[in-house]
């Protein structure tokens, strides 16, 4: 009898190993779908309900993206610290918890982690990359420019790193440096939106208003409801007093972009410059509707909130 027991206990244990198999794919699977379809808390639960029945590195990267998609990065660093305990791929999995780190403004231990990497292997792009972004959030701007320096030189076509050297070197006054790096970056990526309103601000320094106007246009082009950039192109005909042309700047984008309140506002100062002062009084009257209702608006939510703390919470 014990050979026989033995034998259904083997069994039955093989079942189980199965069905936990089975439930642990399906688990796992239905995770990367409803990532992919973004319904990223469902993708928690499933992530979740899969490592518990198996760890497994893959589905436990899936978690952290969850997590970071949601923006809870204290819960990503959780899953992130378990897989390094484990020492799965060290390289990859430090970069993520450096990744982390930064958006948690952790930036001493973001700093140890880089080091550990570039112990490794000296001229990891990421890391010096990573180091550059981290030296730059402090305002060591020369550390800054030396990191990016060695990232771009690690990697050829670094073009995110050129971008936040460019914006370095801006922020010392260096326009020139600030130039030719972002002037690089548009070369290997003409649709880059980012690319060009930096280096529309560069030419503002610069003071080359022209070829500022011309970025500053061309980011509408790439990007119609670009908020900023409206206000930012119809400032600078503000200050050439191009009151006419900095009013048609403001109506396209207020053709553009519903409840576009500032536009109002400064279209009611451009007109009354041009001396529409009906034009600019109507300006206003809106200006103040659209920030009364956006004040209501979270008035009811803090309401909401003070419902859900009182009642239910």
């Amino acid at each position: 009898m014990g050979f026989f027991s033995s034998l259904f206990s083997l069994s039955n244990e093989k079942d189980e190993q199965k069905e936990n198999q089975r439930k642990f794919d399906i688990l796992k699977h239905d995770g990367m779908r409803a990532l992919n379809y973004r319904k990223v808390d469902y993708a928690v639960k499933c992530f979740t309900e899969a490592l518990k029945i198996e760890t497994d590195f893959e589905t436990m990267n899936y978690l952290v993206s969850a997590y970071m998609m949601l923006n809870e990065m204290e819960k990503a660093l959780e899953v992130v610290n378990q897989m390094i305990s484990e020492n799965n791929e060290i390289l990859n999995t430090l970069l993520l918890r450096v990744n982390i780190l930064f958006n948690l403004e952790k930036f001493d231990d973001a700093n140890n982690d880089c080091e550990k990497i570039l112990d490794l292997e000296p001229d990891n792009y990421a890391a010096l990359f990573y180091r550059g972004k981290i030296e730059k959030s402090l305002g060591n701007y020369q550390k800054s420019i030396d990191y990016f320096t060695r990232a771009i030189e690690a990697k050829d076509d670094f073009t995110e790193a050129l971008m936040q050297r460019s914006e370095v070197f801006l922020s010392v006054n260096n326009g020139n440096d600030a130039l030719n790096d972002i002037n690089t970056v548009i070369s290997k990526n003409p649709e880059n939106e980012s690319a060009f309103t930096l280096r529309g601000k560069i030419h503002v320094f610069l003071n080359n208003s022209e070829s500022a106007l011309n970025d500053f246009r061309h980011v509408i082009e790439l990007n119609p409801f670009n908020e900023e950039v409206y206000l930012t192109i119809a400032n600078l005909l503000i200050n050439e007093n191009k009151y006419t042309e900095a009013r048609s700047v403001l109506t396209e984008g207020i053709d553009e972009i519903e409840c576009f309140y500032e536009a109002y506002k400064l279209r009611s100062f451009v007109n009354e410059k041009i001396g529409d002062l009906t034009e600019a009084a109507e300006d206003m009257d809106m200006y103040n509707e659209l920030d009364d209702d956006d004040f209501d608006e979270e008035e009811t939510d803090k309401q909401g909130f003070d419902y859900i703390n009182k009642n239910i919470i």
